[in-house]
């Protein structure tokens, strides 16, 4: 459960249709690799993008691309977790875990 700044109600998250999470996984991943691909480059490390270490955050229309280790060292500690609950984050760690 999670909270809205406007409601201050708990919003109950998506029940997951284990039909669809195939599919999901599969859209997730190729959006994360076409991500990976048109950034080329973390731009604020440099480092060479591989889709398996890139996280895609997107709120809205604005989409931001880095690596894992830029995400989890520069950008997450900084975002609140009001914010970042209202966001949604691609970790290609993740999505090509062994374990879902």
């Amino acid at each position: 459960m999670y909270h809205t700044p406007a409601h201050k109600q708990p919003i109950p998250k998506p029940a997951r249709d284990p039909f669809f999470d195939p599919m999901v996984r599969t859209v997730n991943r190729n959006l994360v690799k076409y991500a990976a691909g048109s950034a080329i480059f973390c731009p604020f490390c440099s480092e060479i993008m591989d889709a398996k270490r890139t996280v895609v955050l997107s709120a809205g229309s604005i989409t931001k691309v880095v690596c894992a280790r830029c995400w989890d060292t520069n950008l997450k500690p900084l975002i609140k977790p009001e914010t970042l609950a209202r966001c949604e984050v691609l970790d290609g760690r993740v999505l090509w875990s062994k374990k879902g």
